[in-house]
Formats: structure tokens, sequence, C-alpha cells
């Protein structure tokens, strides 16, 4: 690459970025200042559209540069897909250099303060973002994808690149959560050219036992190796699924679930999973190897992924986790071709194929006679409901509950820490299986419905009493009582007399109304442990990890026994 390719940047930059970009903040700086921050800003927007797929207004009001930006140049939330999007950035007018160890320590100050919540270290431009920032982190399965651009290289220098990795390993300890992405100018100029060819991205797939339709529109199918759709998404990310409803959503149940079968069982992988549907402008079978069935290459224009974006993703993480076993597994492919379709057609097989509904593990909890029975003495013996089926409304207040909260309610009461961690950072993995623990830990035999209405009573309480105090909380503070709920209610249970939990002739009242002052109780000495034992670590992965959480629980359980 040359300077003429950066020029040209610039001229993108000035032409089409410009109009969307904030510059009071440099209004009376000289002509020269406000250009270069202009330059800068732009290159930042563009990252945050070449990860987010979003617009140019939406990227440039994700960016944050400026005085007191922490060292953090974009801040981007996808709500819906659980994501955020941290961005720094460069200009460099000679294309020779990335950022320095002095801007990657900056940079992953601020993320440390953007996860802890410590808004008030930021500048103003971040406020439009924070509320959704605390939205997404606060949920599990939410994901951080960290975004260095320059134009310089794609990738970092030896001491820089180490500086990210032991960061992303510490907030990935407990499982997948962040992610990095650098950005060279390579990379920038080429996701200019294909928007203005129109090509998008090509790709060569090799089909394994494949077929094919020919009308009314040319398809074909197959297998394609794990490898191989994994090298699809290391290539290209997120930009795969630009015409899909959603991006990779991260660490679901459903997705934990792929990343496991390819990494225990990848023969059984092609049985269990959906596969991928891919369209594409035009289809190029290679001639040779055409009379063989068992294997093809085809060439594809201006292809997206529009159902399978969740598989394409996982496979990548679990190429990543465990790439000799999972790499051969065999993932059943379509390739839609939109060469003589209808105007429409492929948005119609993106409908199509994201709304036909999908059987989840959530589902087969409905179909165990446990909780039929469960279901029945909730109305019988107590007169509430008991929501079992994914779609039931759930009730509120005093009408009764959902399995998902008696799920959640029954794991914190549990002296397993580990059963809490995933209440909080993933809570599907407590129904992966109906008939194997965690699952029949939480929902056996003798489970009663008032043991489950009265913990689920408690779960409330607890939940009440920290959505109150995060009101008057800031920084860290906040983040521990919002990431920390789950563990405090696993200590309020363990803290509170449960004697005749599953018995309605005795009285809970006075025990109820004692959790929240239990609760405020045990909220101070978790914030004690955590900022004295992990002052330096990631409040949002902390309470994700569950070596850390027994740790907590052992030191707040003594405190209080000492107390």
């Amino acid at each position: 690459m040359t300077p003429l390719h950066i020029k040209q940047i610039a001229t993108v930059v000035q032409r089409d970025y410009a109009p969307y970009i904030d510059l009071d903040d440099v209004a009376g700086r000289p002509e020269q200042e406000r250009a270069a921050v202009l330059l800068t800003r732009g290159l930042t927007a563009m990252a945050v559209r070449y990860v987010a797929g979003c617009d140019i207004e939406e990227a440039a009001s994700s960016i944050t540069d400026g005085f007191g930006d922490n060292g953090i140049d974009a801040v981007a939330v996808d709500e819906a897909g659980l994501q955020v999007v941290v961005v720094q950035s460069k200009w460099h007018d000679r294309g020779n250099k990335n950022i320095d160890l002095g801007d990657a320590h900056k940079f992953l100050s601020g993320l440390k303060a953007l996860t802890n919540l410590d808004f008030d270290r930021f500048n103003a431009k971040l406020a439009p973002m924070t509320a959704g920032v605390e939205a997404v982190l606060s949920e599990p399965g939410s994901k951080i994808k960290l975004v260095v651009v320059s134009t310089g290289p794609s990738q970092l220098s030896a001491e820089v690149g180490q500086a990210f990795q032991d960061v992303c390993a510490e907030l990935n300890e407990p499982g997948e959560i962040a992610d990095l992405t650098v950005l060279g100018l390579s990379d920038m100029y080429r996701f200019l050219t294909e928007a203005i060819d129109g090509v998008g991205l090509n790709l060569d797939v090799t089909l394994e036992q494949w077929g094919m339709l020919s009308e009314p529109y040319e398809a074909f199918y197959g297998t394609v190796t794990a490898s191989a759709v994994g090298g699809w998404y290391e290539q290209h990310g997120d930009r795969l699924f630009d015409r899909n409803i959603r991006r990779a959503l991260g660490g679901t149940s459903v997705n934990t679930a792929l990343v496991d079968t390819l990494c225990s069982r990848p023969h059984q992988f092609w049985y269990f999973n959906n596969g991928i549907t891919v369209v594409c402008e035009r289809i190029d079978p290679a001639v040779a190897g055409a009379p063989n069935r068992n294997s093809r290459l085809f060439r594809l224009q201006n292809v997206s992924v529009v159902n399978g974006a969740q598989t394409v993703a996982s496979i990548s993480t679990a190429i990543r986790q465990c790439q000799e076993t999972a790499a051969g597994a065999q993932v059943w492919v379509r390739l839609i071709s939109l060469e003589g379709s209808p105007d429409g057609f492929g948005t119609q097989v993106t409908r199509a194929t994201n709304t036909q509904n999908a059987v989840e593990n959530r589902d087969f909890v409905s179909l165990d006679p446990e909780q039929t029975r469960l279901r029945h003495e909730f109305m019988l013996t107590l007169g509430k409901a008991y929501a079992i089926k994914r779609g039931e409304l759930a009730p509120t207040d005093d009408a009764g509950c959902s399995v998902v909260e008696a799920a959640v309610a029954l794991a914190c009461a549990q002296d397993d820490t580990a059963l809490v961690v995933y209440a909080k950072a993933n809570v599907g993995r407590l129904w992966a299986s109906t008939d194997a623990p965690p699952y029949t830990t939480l929902f056996h035999k003798g489970l009663t419905a008032t043991e489950i209405w009265r913990s689920v009573q408690v779960l409330r309480k607890v939940d009440s009493l920290l959505d109150r105090e995060q009101r008057n909380l800031t920084g860290r503070l906040k983040a521990i009582a919002v990431q920390g709920n789950r563990i405090v209610t696993h200590l309020v249970f363990h803290q509170l007399d449960r004697s005749g939990i599953d018995d309605p002739l005795v009285d809970w009242t006075q025990r109820l109304e004692d959790v929240p002052e239990l609760a405020f109780q045990i909220l101070e000495h978790v914030t004690s442990v955590v900022e004295s034992d992990f002052a330096e670590n990631y409040i949002t992965s902390l309470f994700k990890n569950i070596g850390r959480c027994r740790h907590v629980v052992a030191s707040v359980t003594e405190d209080l026994a000492s107390a």
C-alpha cells in the first residue's frame, strides 16, 4: 500500500463522513489540526461500519474521541446482538505504523473503566451510550469486541499484541467474552473498494457429496469442513452476515452447545446442526471435478450468510479452542444463486429461513413430567401459575413464576457455586440436558411447588434491593451490585434459615421480610472482598469465573461468621 491509497481514503472521509462527524470540540483550533482530527474520527467511524455493519451516520454517532476519552475513540452498542464494540484508531500519513504500547495501555485502561461502569471517567460524548453498555454487559452471553484501526499494517507489534492478549485472556477466563480485531490500511481500502464495486465478499467453497437444483433458481448443496467455515469467519468476520437479520450473538446457551459438540463429538455435528444458508449474486462451478459428485469447487460472488450466523461464529470459536478435534467436522451448507431470480427473492430467503421456529433445549423442559407435576401443584396448592413453555407469558408479582426464574432461584440456593455462575453467565447450561445434572439436581423428584415459590420470593427480594442500591452507586461499586447479583443471592440463601422451606404449614413471612437487610449486609461484604482481593480484575468477567466466585463466597462466609 502507498501514500496514494491513504490519500484516497482521506478523500472518502472528507466527502462522505465529514457531514456526520462532530468537530465542535476543536472549533477554535488551527485548520490543519481540525483536518487531522477529522481524518482520525472518519477512520474510526469507518471501522465501526466495517465491524458493526451500520450506516455512516450511526457509526459517526458512536465516536467518543476527544479530551477525556480515556483512550477510547468510539463505543458502539448492539443491544439486540448483546455486543459492545470499542475502538481505538490512529491515522498515519505515511502508513508505516500502528498504535504503540502507550496507546495500547491507555486504551486498555479505558476498557477497564468502561466495563467497570466508571462512566464518570469519560467525556460527555460517552453519555448516550452508557445505558446501552450497562444493559448489554449485565446480560449473560454478552460480548466485547476490541477494534484497533490504523492506516498502517494489519498487525500489532509483539509487545502491543501481548498486552491485548493478556487482557483478552483475563476477560475470557470464564468463557469467550472479548476478542480483538486489528484493521490496517489494506483492510480499510478493500472495504471501500468492495462497496464501490458492489461485489461484496467473494468465496471459494468446496462442497463434498454435493447436489444441485437447476429450477426454478440455481442452488447447490453439500457438506463443508468446519476448518473451511472457520476460515470464512477468520478472513471476513461479521461482514459475512451483512444480509442476515442478526450477527453473531456470542456465548448463548445454543452457541455453547455447538462448540461443545464440535470439541467433544465432531462426528455428530452434521446430525445435530441445521447448517448454513448462503445467498450470492452468482455461482461459478469449477470445471475440474464436474463429473465427480464427491467434491467440487464453487466460486461465489457477493456472498452473505443469511441463516447460520451462530453456526459460523461457533465453528470459529471451536477451531480456536480445539482445532485438531473440530477441524474435520462436516457442516451442511446450501448455496443459493440470485442470478435469474425475481427482485426481493434474497430478502424472502433471509426472512423465511430465520422465522421458522427453532427447537431449543429450553423447549424440552416442558416435556419433563416433573414440570407438569409442579405446574399442577402450583395451581392446586398455591393457587398460582407456573409457566413452563417458551412463549408463555411469565407470571409476575404474586401471580406465580416461570421455570426460568425457578431455575435461577434454585441454582442460587445450591451449595455448588458453579451452578450460581451458570445462572449468571449462561443460564441455558442449567437445562442443557433434562436427563442429567445440573437440571436433575435442581428439579428432582422431591421438589415441591412451595420450595420453588419461596426460593423465587427470596430471589426477587434480593434483586429488588440490589436494583434500589444500584441507583445510589457509580463505577466499580455499581458494577459489583449489577454483576454480583447472583452471588449475593447465593450468600443470602446460605445465611437464611431455610428449615421448612418446602412445608406450606411453616410461616415464612418474617424470614422473607429479613431478606432485604441481609442482602444489603452481604452486598457490603462482597464489595469489600472484591475491592480487597480483586482490585485489578475486570468486574464483567469476575462474577463469571467459578474459581474467583468460590473465593468471594468463602471469604464473605468467613467474615459473616466472625462478625
